[in-house]
Formats: C-alpha cells, sequence, structure tokens
C-alpha cells in the first residue's frame, strides 16, 4: 500500500471510529445502555476487520504500530518525546499518520 493509500484509508478510518465514539458515548448514557452491551450492533466487527487488512497490507503483525497509534497513542495526540525508541535509543515519532507511515516501511 503506498502512502496516499494509507493516508486516505487511515484518515476515512480515524473519522469514522470517532463519530462511532460521539454515538457510543450518548448511548451509554440513556438508561437503556443494558441493551447496548455489544455496542453498535456489530461495528466493533467492522473496525477489527479494517484495523486487520491495514496490519496486513502495511505487514504490521510484528509490532501492531497501527493499533499502538490509535488506541495508546489516540491518534498519535498522546505521543511525547521518548515514548517510544528503537534498539539503538533513538526516539521514533508517532504523531501523525505520516509519522506511523515512515515507520512502518522501514
Amino acid at each position: 500500500m503506498n502512502k496516499q493509500q494509507f493516508t486516505k484509508h487511515l484518515t476515512k478510518f480515524v473519522e469514522l471510529k470517532k463519530e462511532t465514539e460521539k454515538i457510543e458515548n450518548i448511548m451509554y448514557k440513556s438508561i437503556l445502555k443494558d441493551d447496548f452491551n455489544s455496542g453498535l450492533y456489530g461495528v466493533g466487527l467492522y473496525t477489527d476487520l479494517i484495523l486487520d487488512i491495514l496490519k496486513d497490507a502495511m505487514d504490521d503483525d510484528e509490532f501492531d504500530n497501527i493499533i499502538y497509534w490509535i488506541y495508546d497513542l489516540e491518534f498519535g495526540t498522546k505521543w511525547k518525546k521518548g515514548m517510544i525508541t528503537d534498539k539503538d535509543g533513538k526516539d521514533i515519532k508517532l504523531k501523525t499518520i505520516d509519522d506511523l507511515y515512515k515507520e512502518l516501511i522501514k
């Protein structure tokens, strides 16, 4: 997958994920929240599938950088210097989709 394709797909994924989270937050505040115990009727299954496809396309099975960037770094917003380093102690920047792509193609 080239950089343009990766950026396009991951940008759309981030947009959809944020919108889904808004809806889920409303649902979980509802008095009917017990009826939504599996979230938005299988959306999580589609999320997992999309992430698996991106991981396969970018050969990201060993380090799970895509998952880390999305969930742990909250789309790069939580990244700070010194959080992630390579084997030589050099900082690995994962703040943007571009940073993530550069790391994945190494």
